[in-house]
């Protein structure tokens, strides 16, 4: 599911925002596209509950690099149209509400899990947004039809 909902993002940025930006799902090892979006998991819980019903809780930060010019001005309109395209997307037949926006400017990032300064000078925005839903499990436990005790 996490994959659903990782490229349900990636398809209502690509409708926002259209072919002009690239958008990365995996790890950017070196040389990535400027303007693009780099869309990662946070972080994933499973609360179970009671007959199968379990909620999951999918913490997500989509990260957007800029050109250099206009930095601050794009980052701040691409923060704004972030919160309206990413509100509602599909993951799969589901259609999941996005809750806990929040976006952030920063010059730290993490790549392939080592703090870095942004080359470039002093700026990517951090977008993050949840997306939870509950699940119920099935399952097909056979029951015993009778107990004798000899």
């Amino acid at each position: 599911m996490l994959k659903k909902i990782i490229d349900g993002i990636a398809r209502r940025i690509f409708s926002e925002f259209g072919g002009d930006y690239k958008i990365y799902s995996e790890e950017v090892k070196q040389g990535f596209i400027q303007p693009c979006f780099i869309v990662k998991l946070v972080k994933s819980q499973c609360q179970k509950g009671i007959g199968g019903r379990n909620k999951y809780i999918n913490s997500f930060v989509i990260q957007y690099f800029p050109l250099e010019k206009d930095k601050n001005e794009k980052m701040n309109e691409v923060s704004d149209r972030l919160f309206d395209c990413l509100e509602f997307i599909n993951a799969g037949k589901r259609v999941i509400r996005g809750t806990g926006m929040k976006s952030d400017k920063t010059s730290a990032i993490n790549i392939n899990g080592v703090n870095s300064t942004y080359e470039n000078g002093d700026g990517i925005l951090e977008f993050y947004v949840n997306y939870n839903f509950h699940e119920i499990v099935v399952q097909n436990d056979e029951f015993m039809e009778d107990l004798r005790i000899v």
